[in-house]
């Protein structure tokens, strides 16, 4: 349960988890287990627990922990069991104690190596309590050692240590120092027979008898001294470490760590929806609302809530982190839980009376959620009375809680941050070939720009001849300017609005597309162009790539003898704003349902190379950044009508 505890403290240190497992020959046994299984071929510093508990990492941790608590807490209860069990750690602790002070004096390389085999000496007695063994119980002890350091004399230590004193004479000084420190840890020798054992213990580590009973000592104190930490103070022989109030006490935990690691696991939502969702389920309150914290503006800001009377309103909300502001921002602030009093005169602000009023409740609760340091946001609970009675009695299951929403919470930052970090280098790639392919394109534009005005020369008597030539010359800088954009993709695009004629536009694109592809299709066109449209402010090489995609989509479509319609409309309002209208109808046999309902989505064309499929998209696209808007109706009877709605600016506004 102290592990536990320590694991749900975000600055707790390998060291800090060490400090608990040392004290438990069952959690120190799991953990050199699972460095054996986890970390097989990384034998470094083997004898520090520390640094085997660094290597496994923190939710390896957490997982013994949870594991040796639902053991715990499902292994078989007698009322007898719980002084054998207080007997045995005692032993287990008294042994390791001396034997890391013996091998401080006798200055051996690994003092902490001979605490931990102290203090599994008697694993054998351990395993036999839990339920028994087939294998002979030494061994099995023996042998989880020998597998976790085969390179140290640890199991030798442990199958030797009831040998006489004689046997391990001549034995490595970690063979002898458990021998000894076993024999004294099980506390069978007194008076003269303590004596002369001590005296040849002496003997056998290098040391005066004297100086082994004073070690002695000193390891009894720093027994006394562990078992006060666990509330032992009367320093009983065989302390009761099993009891009815220590099962219920485990219980609790055991559920509160259950709940909450299973709550906020399993939903496949945002990490502030999944925070939401599971302190609702987990604690029922009457409502729960998240305020996140935003940094730039130094405030919390409203997001989601859950069971609210007035979610928009909520959501709404900017609460500057400003002491005495607001019962929220005082949690922010201070770091812990806080009760707002149900009585609206005890609250902190007029703003917490908004909250009970938005929240449905007379008691507002909220509980910081603080990740490395930084405020991540509060969540905010409205409860009855009783709600926050109750709450008030959770507060490990609700440090739980927090412990692990913190942890979601940065795991979906840290994730939404992989994923931008690999998207900006997949953009630099797409930006590096973009650049050399506009690079390797403007060499043709420009050898065709160069023959135009050769041709241009040749005509000047031709003057219909040279107004097409300048049209194409035209047409050839706007391929100019989209590859330019395309070698500047992933930058900010340039805002480029002008004054805009929609109606010369208009005339401009149909005389062009009238001697090219609608005379070789043999298609037909219609104008009706409003004449009281005003030039407007919008971005001409924009519509004008959008009218050339929709018009060059018409004479693909159209067999010979079509018909396409340009309109344009002033007067149209759309939200109470004025707008402009374009439409642009042809009389073809209209779309399939399936393209239809795709229509501004990347589908592969249905045209066949080279056609990309990606037309209709950059339409969308390109009104988008202009603010505007655009809808198409297609039947078989009627054809197909794209109908475009431009915010109706002038250019003077």
């Amino acid at each position: 349960m102290r592990l536990h505890q320590v694991l749900r403290e975000r600055e707790a240190t390998p060291e800090d988890l060490a400090a608990v497992a040392l004290h438990d020959p069952g959690l120190s046994a799991r953990i050199l287990a699972a460095a054996t299984g986890l970390a097989a071929g990384h034998r470094d510093d083997p004898a520090s627990l520390s640094a085997i508990l660094a290597r496994l990492g923190r939710d390896t941790a957490r997982t013994l922990a949870t594991d040796a608590l639902v053991r715990g807490f499902f292994s078989p209860f007698r009322e007898d069991q719980g002084a054998t069990l207080g007997r045995l750690w005692r032993s287990s602790l008294g042994c390791a104690c001396l034997c890391r002070s013996v091998a401080r004096l006798a200055d051996q390389e690994a003092p902490e190596e001979a605490y931990l085999v102290g203090l599994l000496h008697n694993l054998d007695q351990w395993l036999a309590l839990a339920g028994g063994d087939e294998e002979a119980p030494a061994e099995r002890g023996a042998a989880l050692l020998e597998a976790w350091n085969p390179d140290s004399f640890a199991s030798d230590a442990v199958m030797l240590r009831g040998e006489p004193l004689e046997a391990v004479e001549d034995a490595p000084l970690l063979v002898r120092l458990v021998n000894v420190s076993c024999t004294l840890a099980n506390g069978d020798l007194e008076g003269e027979a303590l004596d002369a054992f001590l005296e040849r213990a002496g003997h056998v580590l290098g040391l005066s008898g004297r100086g082994i009973a004073e070690l002695w000592q000193m390891a009894l104190r720093e027994v006394r001294e562990i078992l006060a930490e666990y509330g032992f103070e009367e320093d009983p022989e065989a302390p009761l470490v099993d009891d009815e109030a220590a099962r219920v006490a485990l219980g609790r935990v055991v559920r509160d760590a259950t709940l909450a690691g299973m709550l906020l696991r399993v939903n496949d939502k945002s990490a502030w929806q999944a925070v939401l969702d599971n302190f609702y389920l987990l604690f029922g309150p009457q409502s729960v609302a998240v305020f996140e914290h935003d940094v730039a503006s130094g405030s919390l800001r409203g997001q989601d809530s859950r069971g609210a009377r007035a979610p928009r309103a909520l959501r709404r909300l900017r609460l500057a982190l400003q002491a005495g502001r607001a019962l929220p921002v005082e949690a922010g602030l201070q770091g812990r839980a806080l009760f707002g009093d149900s009585t609206p005169e005890a609250t902190v602000s007029g703003l917490d009376r908004q909250l009970q009023r938005l929240l449905g409740a007379p008691v507002v609760f909220a509980l910081p959620l603080q990740g490395n340091g930084e405020l991540l946001g509060v969540l905010v609970a409205g409860l009855t009375p009783a709600q926050a009675e109750r709450l008030a009695g959770q507060q490990e299951l609700l440090e739980e809680f927090r412990r692990i929403a913190v942890e979601q919470l940065e795991r979906d930052v840290y994730s939404l941050e992989e994923r931008l970090a690999t998207l900006e280098t997949q953009l630099a790639g797409i930006q590096g070939r973009a650049s050399r392919l506009v690079h390797e394109a403007n060499n043709p534009l420009g050898v065709i720009r160069n023959y135009l005005q050769v041709l241009a020369s040749r005509l000047q008597d031709d003057q219909d001849t040279r107004g097409q030539l300048e049209i194409i010359d035209q047409e050839i800088d706007r391929v100019g300017s989209i590859l330019a954009r395309l070698r500047d993709l992933g930058q900010e695009p340039e805002v480029s609005h002008g004054a805009v004629d929609v109606n010369a536009l208009v005339e401009e694109l149909l005389s062009v597309f009238d001697t090219s592809l609608f005379a070789t299709g043999r298609i037909a066109t219609e104008r009706e162009l409003d004449p009281r449209l005003p030039p407007i402010r919008s971005h001409r090489n924009h519509l004008k790539q959008v009218l050339t995609n929709l018009l060059k989509n018409a004479a693909e479509a159209l067999p010979p003898g079509g018909r396409v319609r340009v309109e344009t409309h002033d007067g149209v309002v759309l939200d109470g704003r004025p707008q402009v209208q374009i439409v642009v109808a042809d009389d073809g046999p209209g779309l399939p349902d399936d393209i239809l309902q795709n229509i501004f989505t990347p589908v592969p064309s249905s045209k066949g190379p080279p056609h990309s499929g990606l037309g209709l998209v950059i339409v969308k696209n390109l009104l988008s950044e202009m603010n505007g808007s655009i809808v198409v109706q297609s039947t078989p009877e009627r054809g197909t009508r794209f109908e475009i709605l431009l915010p109706r600016e002038l250019p003077d506004e």
